[in-house]
């Protein structure tokens, strides 16, 4: 994104430079007009050396003019430019970071009424991801709880035959360890074979 700002402030001063460089040749190329017609309307009597120190005068006025001018909007740009793409960074990494599972981020970036907008989104959208995410580990929580206060032994098969949970009871029934289960394939376990086919039927 930094990238992206440094290559919009110098699109932005290449314009710049470009429309003062063509200025400056237009304002080079009618003062001599103008200077002439001044002389003569006026009846003030000139040479060519006096013609060219005022002329060489004006450019030099017309240059610093232009170098400061050139300056200032270059320091405006570069502000704006920053505070239009440095909110649009941070609201870009509090979305990579909800992307990877922290839905703790927050976007915490300042600007124009819409970039308030956008964040204030981006973090509506955290605090809901939050919220499920607390509603999904209770509710796991729960579920633990449930299968391991079960009287009867539990196992879960996926449809590849992996096993996906298995309470306590089943673990000691037939004398496996969680390690020994969890996602292994239910072949593998030792199964009586009665079990096997059973299983192996409805998967």
């Amino acid at each position: 994104m930094k990238s992206f700002s440094n290559q919009l402030f110098l699109f932005f001063m290449i314009i710049t430079s470009s429309i003062f460089a063509v200025l400056g040749i237009i304002l080079g190329q009618l003062f001599p007009f103008f200077l002439k017609n001044y002389f003569d309307r006026n009846n003030i009597p000139y040479d060519d050396k006096t013609f060219h120190h005022v002329n060489s005068q004006y450019f030099f006025v017309l240059t610093i003019l232009m170098i400061i001018a050139l300056l200032l909007i270059s320091l405006g740009a570069y502000r704006l430019v920053r505070n239009m793409i440095e909110p649009l960074d941070n609201i870009t990494r509090t979305a990579k970071e909800l992307s990877k599972g922290n839905y703790r981020a927050r976007a915490y970036a300042m600007g124009p009424s819409i970039i308030v907008q956008l964040r204030s989104s981006i973090n509506n959208l955290a605090r809901t991801l939050q919220e499920i995410e607390k509603t999904r580990e209770v509710e796991e929580e729960r579920l633990k709880t449930l299968i391991e206060n079960m009287g009867s032994a539990l196992i879960m098969i996926g449809r590849e035959g992996n096993v996906s949970i298995v309470n306590g009871r089943f673990l000691q029934g037939f004398e496996l360890t969680l390690d020994e289960v969890r996602g292994k394939n239910f072949n593998t376990l030792g199964l009586p074979k009665n079990i096997e086919n059973f299983i192996d039927h409805v998967v």
